[in-house]
């Protein structure tokens, strides 16, 4: 029972992780879209300094795990620190061999798409890793960090700490792609709160 518990968290995490990176390479980093915490951080040093966003969250995500493990556990850590680096890798090969054009340069030119998809496909692949007791690192840990000592819920400590970040990207990317990226942590923090809610994992 304990072996095909750990299978089922293992299968729902890495799903999680395979379509939040998805949703990151094809649909938000294309629509020039900081929206998402860490991941909205490496989207705009990615246009700056040019180096792979996957590679950038995980630069970022390690600091982020040191203080999620003091804070919230062992067995978290453990499961956070498999996130912390296999999640920046799902992203890093989603650039290099799962980029469809079509989809990259629609959502270049449509910027309202790219942010309602991305908002959708990463607020799920969060949630899914949230429900299985992990997580995607950088802003979910400081969000679950967040929600340990003030019970306020996971996805709207996200929109808080995603929205600043949003709020930040006017800066590079211009104030007509913050105002649409703020579409993209609303439709994240919901989708992380129904997911969580919804998919449960007997013990």
């Amino acid at each position: 029972m304990i072996y095909k518990t750990f299978f089922k968290e293992f299968l729902i995490i890495n799903f999680g992780f395979f379509i939040c990176a998805f949703g990151i390479v094809n649909f938000m980093v294309p629509a020039k879209l900081a929206a998402g915490g860490i991941t909205g951080l490496s989207t705009i040093l990615h246009y700056v300094i040019n180096y792979p966003v996957g590679t950038i969250m995980l630069v970022f995500n390690i600091p982020i795990f040191i203080i999620g493990a003091l804070t919230i556990g062992k067995e978290y850590a453990i499961k956070c620190l498999y996130g912390i680096f296999l999640f920046p890798f799902y992203t890093r090969m989603i650039e290099k061999f799962l980029v469809f054009p079509s989809i990259t340069s629609y959502s270049e030119s449509n910027i309202l798409i790219g942010a309602i998809f991305s908002g959708v496909l990463i607020g799920a692949g969060v949630g899914f890793a949230v429900a299985a007791g992990s997580n995607t690192g950088g802003s979910v840990i400081i969000a679950q960090v967040m929600n340990k000592y003030t019970l306020v819920p996971v996805g709207t400590c996200m929109f808080i700490i995603d929205s600043l970040v949003v709020g930040s990207s006017a800066l590079v990317f211009g104030i007509n792609a913050a105002l649409t990226a703020i579409i993209c942590p609303f439709i994240m923090g919901k989708m992380v709160n129904v997911i969580t809610k919804r998919v449960v994992i007997s013990r």
